[in-house]
C-alpha cells in the first residue's frame, strides 16, 4: 500500500511539473501583464 501511495504522489507531482513547465515556456507576448491598482499601492496598510 505504501508503494502505491508513493507512486501516485510521484505521478501527481510529475504532471504538475509538466504543466508548470509548459506555462513557463510560453512567450511573454501572450501573457498579459496586470498592473497593480495605483490607489491600493499609495495607501499605507495601517
Amino acid at each position: 500500500m505504501l508503494g502505491l501511495g508513493l507512486a501516485t504522489t510521484v505521478g501527481i507531482l510529475n504532471s504538475l511539473w509538466y504543466e508548470l513547465r509548459a506555462v513557463r515556456a510560453q512567450p511573454s507576448e501572450r501573457i498579459e501583464h496586470l498592473e497593480a491598482p495605483r490607489d491600493a499601492a499609495a495607501k499605507p496598510l495601517l
